[in-house]
């Protein structure tokens, strides 16, 4: 489809699309995946600003561009740690093991002690996820716990999401842009299980409904080194 009007204009078309589609991308990222120069984009954006088209918000050091009233505070939150890759993948790894240790993120992603810390403080400040309550080697969900071959208690601590339903819904909404080759796979596995009824995500916990059956067929594919 052609876009007619004034080249600027069109160029102000498609980074409007471009932000509605990539909720939270920042200047510089805007800059360098659409190729227009840094002091014509900020021409561009201070007009669709002025407009009321979009919206800036500055986050961790970056100023973060928003299609007004297209997500919900709560939601930028989520995006602000999503569109950041190792944050991203550590969210999914606690996504998709129900609770994970820091010790188990740090083999996973072949990251650092001292580099995984930082994220999950990061996380755990703005409530993305929480620690799980252990005991003798059971880390306690909100419904059914998940048993782990040894005790973690008072050596490593698991955390989970504190409202995977969010989570699970935003990686849905914007798999296209949100997600490498890779987590789009483990993605489309944990739908598999999601529309068959094996696994129910509901709002603040993991439902129990077919929950063993998912877990049993789940490790079949990704082997856990706690899972019994």
């Amino acid at each position: 489809m052609k876009i007619k009007g004034a080249p600027e204009k069109i160029n102000r078309v498609i980074i409007y699309h471009y932000i509605l589609n990539n909720p939270g991308v920042h200047f510089r990222e805007l800059s360098r995946k659409l190729n227009i120069k840094i002091y014509n984009l900020k021409y561009h954006i201070k007009i669709l600003n002025k407009k009321g088209f979009i919206t800036q918000k500055k986050e961790d050091g970056f100023l973060r561009l928003y299609v007004p009233n297209k997500i919900s505070n709560s939601d930028k939150i989520v995006f602000s740690f999503l569109r950041k890759k190792t944050t991203r993948n550590i969210i999914i790894i606690i996504l998709y093991n129900i609770a994970t240790s820091q010790r188990e993120l740090c083999e996973i992603l072949q990251k650092s002690s001292s580099t995984i810390n930082d994220h999950i403080r990061n996380l755990l400040k703005k409530n993305i996820i929480e620690i799980a309550p252990t005991n003798k080697g059971i880390v306690y969900r909100k419904k059914k716990p998940k048993i782990l071959k040894k005790d973690l208690t008072g050596r490593e601590i698991v955390f989970r999401l504190t409202d995977p339903a969010t989570i699970y819904r935003i990686l849905n909404e914007y798999r296209e842009t949100l997600l490498d080759k890779e987590t789009k796979i483990i993605l489309d596995g944990v739908n598999v299980y999601v529309k068959t009824g094996m696994l129910k995500i509901k709002s603040g916990f993991f439902g129990t409904n077919g929950y063993d059956p998912f877990i049993k067929k789940f490790y079949e594919v990704f082997p856990h080194p706690y899972h019994v």
